[in-house]
C-alpha cells in the first residue's frame, strides 16, 4: 500500500506540470483563426511598401478600439496573453495619448491586413517596437472590435493621417531621347540590338566649352557638334552604365550671350576657333577586362586637333586686332562611380585627370591674307599649358528628383586655377536646370587677357525620353 501511494505521488509530480503546461500552450480561438488565415492568405509581401497605409491619432477613437481588445481578451505580447500587471502598465501610455493606431490595407481589396497599437516614438524607426502584437488578419480584427467599428476603421470615417508611399519610379527608355540643354544637348535617334540584352545607341551631341581645360563656353568661343555611339552590354535604368561611348565631331564658332568684364576691347580678347578641327572622345568601363573586380572605373580620352588655319577674311574686325585661340587640347581622366551609397542623397563619384591645351596669339591684319602668329618663336610644345583637376560629387537616378552635384578643383602651369560647383537637378527626369559656378585664383590679366576670375553658366533642361 505504501509503495502504491509513493508511486501515485511520483506520477502526479511528473504528469501534473506537463498537463498544466500543455493547457497553457493550447492556442486560443483568436490564435487559431490567425494561423488558418495566414495559411490561406495570398502573400503580397512584395507590395507592402505600396499598400495603402494610415494612422489614427484621435485619442477617443483609440480608447474605444483599445477597450474592445481588453474586453475580448485579445491583446497579446510575444504570442502570450497579457498579464494584468503588464496591461495596467501599457494602459498608462493610452491614458497619456502617446499611442497611435497603425493600419495597412490589403493590396487587392479594402480589408485591413495589419493593425497595431504603436508608440509615437517608434513610428520613425525601421523596426518599431509595438505596444502589443499586431493583428494581421481582417476577420480576426472584425471579430474583436465588432462589425460597426471595423467598418468605421476601414471606411476611414474619421480624422486620419495618410502615410501611403507614393511611388515615383523614373525609368530610361532606349528608343528615343531628346535632351535639350544649351550646355550639353543630346539627341538619341536610332538604336539596335545584336544579341541578348545589349544595345547600341546612335546620337547627335553638342558641347559648349570645356571644364576639363578650364574654358567655359563664352571663353572658348566654340560649340562642338558631332555623332555618338554608345554600347551597353546589358541595358539598365541607369544610362550612365555603358560599356563604351565614342564621339566624333568638329568645333564651330559660337556666339556669346554675355561678354563679362574684360580689359579694353569688350570681348575681343575672348578665344575663338582659328581653323577647322576634329573633336574626339572615347570613354568606357574597360578596366574590368584587365583587372578582376575593377567594375565602374571609367577611363576617358578627349581632345581636339585643328587641321588648318582660317584666312584673315574669315574674321570680322576693325583695323588691326589680336586673336587668341585654343587650337588643340587633350585630356585623360578616370572616374569611379558608385564609390559609396549615401541613401536618398545619392552615390559618391570621384574623378581625377590631367589635360593640356595650347594658346595661339594671332595678329589680324587686313594687309595679310594669312593669320600672323605673334608667338612664332615658340615651338609647338612650348605653346601648351598643362593642368590637373579633380572632381567629387554625388548623383542620384530614379525617383521623383534626380541630381548630379559636384565640386571641381583645377590648376594649371600658368599659375591660374579654379574651384567651383557643378549642379544638375531634374524633376521626373523631364524638366530641370544645369548650372555651374566657378571662382578663379592666381589670375594675371596681362598674361591671360582672355580670362576672368569667375564665371557662372546655366541652362534650363527639357527631356523627352521613351
Amino acid at each position: 500500500m505504501k509503495k502504491l501511494f509513493l508511486f501515485a505521488i511520483i506520477a502526479a509530480t511528473v504528469l501534473i506540470p506537463s498537463v498544466v503546461s500543455a493547457q497553457q500552450n493550447v492556442p486560443s480561438d483568436y490564435d487559431k483563426i490567425g494561423r488558418i488565415s495566414d495559411g490561406l492568405e495570398y502573400n503580397t509581401i512584395a507590395f507592402n511598401d505600396l499598400k495603402q497605409k494610415w494612422i489614427i491619432s484621435d485619442p477617443l477613437l483609440i480608447r474605444e478600439i483599445y477597450n474592445r481588445f481588453v474586453v475580448r481578451g485579445a491583446l497579446r505580447s510575444n504570442g502570450n496573453k497579457v498579464s494584468l500587471e503588464l496591461l495596467k502598465k501599457k494602459t498608462e501610455e493610452i491614458y497619456n495619448g502617446t499611442v497611435i493606431v497603425d493600419l495597412r490595407k490589403r493590396y487587392y481589396d479594402d480589408e485591413i491586413e495589419f493593425f497595431s497599437f504603436t508608440p509615437e516614438s517608434e513610428m520613425q524607426k525601421k523596426d518599431p517596437v509595438y505596444l502589443f502584437d499586431p493583428v494581421k488578419d481582417p476577420f480576426l480584427l472584425r471579430d474583436i472590435v465588432g462589425d460597426k467599428v471595423y467598418e468605421k476603421i476601414r471606411q476611414q470615417g474619421y480624422f486620419f493621417s495618410n502615410i501611403t508611399k507614393t511611388a515615383f519610379d523614373t525609368k530610361n527608355g532606349y528608343f528615343y531621347d531628346l535632351y535639350l540643354n544649351a550646355l550639353e544637348p543630346h539627341v538619341m535617334f536610332w538604336n539596335t540590338t545584336s544579341s541578348g540584352r545589349n544595345k547600341y545607341l546612335f546620337s547627335a551631341f553638342g558641347k559648349w566649352g570645356s571644364d576639363e581645360i578650364m574654358y567655359p563656353g563664352w571663353f572658348l568661343g566654340e560649340f562642338v557638334a558631332g555623332g555618338e555611339l554608345t554600347y551597353y552590354e546589358s541595358i539598365s535604368n541607369d544610362q550612365r552604365k555603358y560599356l563604351y561611348d565614342i564621339r566624333i565631331g568638329t568645333a564651330l564658332a559660337s556666339s556669346r550671350p554675355f561678354l563679362g568684364d574684360f580689359a579694353p576691347g569688350q570681348g575681343k580678347k575672348l578665344l575663338q576657333p582659328s581653323g577647322q578641327s576634329v573633336y574626339f572622345r572615347a570613354s568606357g568601363d574597360i578596366l574590368k577586362f584587365l583587372i578582376d573586380g575593377a567594375d565602374g572605373y571609367y577611363l576617358t580620352l578627349e581632345g581636339k586637333y585643328s587641321l588648318n588655319e582660317f584666312k584673315t577674311r574669315d574674321f570680322t574686325f576693325n583695323g588691326t586686332d589680336t586673336l587668341y585661340s585654343v587650337r588643340d587640347y587633350f585630356c585623360v581622366s578616370a572616374t569611379k562611380r558608385d564609390l559609396a551609397d549615401f541613401g536618398d542623397l545619392g552615390s559618391l563619384e570621384v574623378t581625377a585627370g590631367i589635360a593640356t591645351s595650347d594658346i595661339y596669339r594671332y595678329l589680324l591684319d587686313p594687309k595679310n591674307t594669312k593669320l600672323v602668329d605673334i608667338d612664332k618663336t615658340k615651338t609647338f610644345m612650348n605653346k601648351f599649358i598643362h593642368n590637373v583637376f579633380g572632381e567629387v560629387g554625388v548623383f542620384r537616378t530614379g525617383g521623383l528628383i534626380q541630381h548630379d552635384v559636384s565640386i571641381l578643383v583645377s590648376g594649371n602651369t600658368d599659375g591660374f586655377g579654379v574651384v567651383g560647383v557643378k549642379a544638375k537637378f531634374m524633376l521626373s527626369d523631364q524638366f530641370g536646370l544645369d548650372f555651374r559656378v566657378m571662382k578663379g585664383f592666381g589670375l594675371d590679366t596681362k598674361k591671360q587677357p582672355y580670362r576672368t576670375d569667375s564665371y557662372i553658366v546655366f541652362s534650363p533642361i527639357l527631356r523627352i525620353n521613351y
